[in-house]
């Protein structure tokens, strides 16, 4: 089965959906509290793995409801932020998990607060590290208007189970710093997405510069940090590339670069002793002087 929405977006970090709904529009979701099917869904596998849902079925939805059938006892997921865990998706026909010989069940996901919306992810607002979340709702109610993808009707009834097993910012929140001089100027949109200005004359020399300064764990060597970055020729029009038009990622600093990203090298080191809440300001000469903006939002296990 083609499952084009969740499979266009996984990475080696996992999938990658948006909260951006909970903070700054209305939410699918009514509220937090068990509602109709949702209420009817039992799970009560291993946290962090298959959940073994089960419902009565068919089960058929018209709007999209949830329930919280485990409260977690960790930090809340911050407004607007990450939520890592997680997701496995059913049909609310059959009660089967989709996606054939390789369902989708606890795939690991990493929900965050980018302009990329499945709206599913809206009732993860109300988790605490450690909940597990129901969510029942037709397919385009819980995966956006092209919906889930493959042979699913839009109006087809899903049943998504979500597990939190940890919880990150959705944007630097630290203090604000003042950069040296000679570096681009650096306007942040609403969402926090960066946009550049640049002087005339390139920098000639590698430079990093704390824009905010965090006051959360500091980034060590080896660790996995989770980040937002856009990447920008020197004097260019547009960026090259870009998390804030998709979604964060999950970046080992180990010497290895298996995200596929373009945070290598001194770039990639330069992370290296910023606390969470961060953001960097990076010059990196070359063929082609590029510039970073990173967002320092969390450290994964």
């Amino acid at each position: 089965m083609s499952v084009r929405k969740l499979a266009s977006i996984v990475v080696s970090a996992g999938v990658l959906v948006s909260l951006s709904a909970c903070a700054s529009s209305p939410s699918t979701f009514a509220d937090c509290g068990p509602s109709g099917n949702a209420a009817l869904v039992t799970a009560e596998g291993s946290f962090g793995k298959d959940p073994a849902a089960e419902f009565p079925t068919p089960l058929v939805s018209t709007k999209a409801e949830t329930a919280q059938i485990r409260e977690g006892d960790g930090k809340d997921v911050p407004p607007g932020g990450i939520a890592y865990g997680t997701v496995s998706v059913y049909d609310g026909e059959t009660g089967e998990a989709l996606g054939g010989d390789s369902p989708l069940v606890a795939v690991p996901l990493l929900a965050s607060s980018t302009d990329f919306v499945l709206p599913f992810a809206d009732a993860l607002a109300c988790a605490e590290v450690g909940s597990r979340v129901v969510m029942t709702g037709t397919n385009q109610q819980l995966f956006g208007e092209e919906g889930i993808g493959g042979s699913i009707a839009p109006d087809a009834t899903l049943v998504v189970v979500t597990d939190v097993t940890d919880a990150f910012l959705g944007r630097a929140n630290g203090a604000d710093q003042i950069a040296q001089d000679g570096m681009p100027a650096i306007v942040l949109a609403p969402n926090g997405q960066p946009g550049f200005t640049f002087p005339d004359t390139p920098l000639t020399d590698f430079r990093a510069d704390f824009l905010k300064r965090g006051s959360g764990t500091v980034v060590e060597d080896g660790d996995s940090v989770v980040i937002h970055y856009s990447t920008v020729a020197w004097g260019a029009a547009s960026v090259t590339e870009s998390t804030w038009t998709a979604s964060p990622k999950i970046v080992p600093l180990d010497g290895a670069d298996s995200t596929g990203t373009t945070i290598t090298g001194a770039v990639k080191d330069a992370i290296v002793g910023a606390p969470v809440g961060s953001q960097l300001l990076i010059v990196a000469p070359g063929d082609s002087t590029l510039v970073y903006v990173i967002d320092v939002l969390g450290i994964a296990e």
